[in-house]
């Protein structure tokens, strides 16, 4: 395209130029009594001439006259891509852990950049990182701090420090001051509300939590995640109510439970609150739709439980049996029975229970009941030991952990770093280790 432009311009100046050479007529000038008299063709080259000439002198002149300024900006702008090179290869060098490489592309770029870069102080901060001087590290972050661009990564570099030094508090209103700033920021919200889970200030961290979800792009595995977080906060918020505030605590918890109605934790916390309000029916149909599809023993004891603390035992093992008819050739069905029938002194129908529970998952838990059963019902300590050795061996049972702990029960939040949703059923390795940590039950 450009070509044809050309070709197209030399061809119109030809033809203004063949134009002119035919065109009758002459230019007459007159100077000091000269006559001069020229060709239109001879006195538009000469006009022509004489423009490329003084254009051609003062492009020269300019050139000449603006040399070393034009010098000047030619090595400011050398200086300033070799620094930005040089700054490029540190921060590589910084996260390929070449502290050497990083420290001397520092010093480099920062002579030619003459430190008015704000990445220098991230290559600085992060070379200090490398060689493990914290100290110097967070001065430079809070260098950073000052600079609006860099900022929010200066509050999350401090408050990441802070976290490995143990200042809570730090690490805290730095989150806080990056929440003002941006509330859509993942790290800081996640902070700021678990602060508050631990705090018991269950209402301010779902409050804080919806803002951040209404901000976040709709994704439907996003949006599940979030529904997910969303339900466990409302579960801690409905646990730290079921005492003084047990209607409202119920409202939460059945609410949970609608958004995820498969979640363990959700149908076992609506239950036991609806219990603790004498709503027995209703609960008892919560535990009976989930137990169906997934039979927990969470749920199992919480439904056994249901009645009064003075009714006869009897009443418990009549519930458990019932509970077992919604899904009988389960594992925890039979368990439960086996349990219970033990607890009420149905030693044959728990040994009955507890041998067709053995057959269906031959679990650690399975054999010590066993083994409870045998010394009620024979002493015969030959068959003890047998189930015993049997449990040793056994594959574990499903727990409940967090963080590598093994809990006694579900919780929302893990009692060892703090953070929300880490808690889930699932099978322990066995050098996991297992601590007692029960939150205040309904009774």
């Amino acid at each position: 395209m450009r070509g044809f432009f050309y070709l197209l311009l030399i061809v119109m100046i030809s033809i203004s130029f063949a134009w002119l050479s035919s065109y009758p007529g002459e230019l007459v000038i007159t100077v000091h009594g000269t006559r001069i008299v020229l060709s239109l063709l001879t006195a538009v080259t000469g006009v022509l001439i004489v423009f490329f000439c003084v254009f051609f002198i003062w492009r020269i002149s300019r050139y000449v006259i603006f040399a070393p300024l034009l010098l000047k900006r030619y090595m400011q702008t050398y200086r300033k891509d070799h620094g930005y090179q040089l700054l490029s290869i540190g921060l590589f060098a910084v996260f390929a852990g070449d502290s050497a490489t990083a420290r001397h592309m520092a010093r480099k770029s920062s002579k030619l950049l003459k430190g008015r870069e704000v990445l220098l102080l991230l290559l600085e901060s992060q070379t200090k990182l490398l060689d493990l001087d914290h100290k110097g590290a967070a001065n430079f972050f809070e260098r950073m701090r000052r600079n609006p661009q860099t900022r929010l990564l200066a509050l999350k570099s401090l408050f990441q420090e802070a976290i490995k030094s143990g200042a809570a508090e730090a690490a805290n209103q730095y989150a806080q001051e990056a929440m003002q700033i941006n509330p859509c920021l993942k790290w800081a919200n996640t902070a700021v509300t678990e602060r508050l889970a631990a705090e018991g200030s269950w209402g301010q961290a779902i409050s804080l939590f919806k803002k951040y979800a209404k901000a976040q792009p709709r994704n439907v595995v996003l949006k599940e995640k979030l529904v997910h977080q969303y339900v466990i906060l409302m579960i801690g918020q409905a646990q730290n109510l079921s005492f003084s505030h047990p209607e409202k605590a119920c409202k939460i918890a059945i609410k949970a439970h609608k958004l995820q109605p498969s979640f363990v934790p959700a149908v076992n916390t609506a239950a036991r609150i609806l219990f603790h309000l004498r709503e027995i029916r209703k609960g008892l149909r919560l535990i009976e739709a989930i137990w169906k599809e997934r039979p927990h023993p969470d749920l199992g004891l919480t439904y056994v439980n249901a009645g009064a603390q003075d009714e006869a035992p009897i009443e418990r093992l009549k519930r458990a049996q019932q509970l077992a008819r919604f899904n009988p050739s389960s594992h925890e069905s039979q368990m439960l029975v086996a349990r219970t029938a033990l607890e009420v002194g149905k030693v044959t129908l728990a040994n009955k229970s507890a041998i067709e529970a053995s057959k269906t998952q031959p679990t650690k838990n399975t054999f010590l009941l066993l083994s409870d059963i045998e010394s009620a019902l024979t002493e015969d300590q030959g068959k003890i030991r047998c189930w015993l050795t049997k449990a040793v061996r056994a594959d574990l049972d499903m727990a409940w952990i967090s963080d590598g702990i093994i809990l006694n029960e579900w919780s929302p939040y893990s009692p060892i770093t703090g953070c929300i949703g880490t808690c889930e059923w699932k099978m322990p390795a066995r050098y996991y280790q297992s601590v007692s940590y029960e939150k205040e039950s309904i009774e």
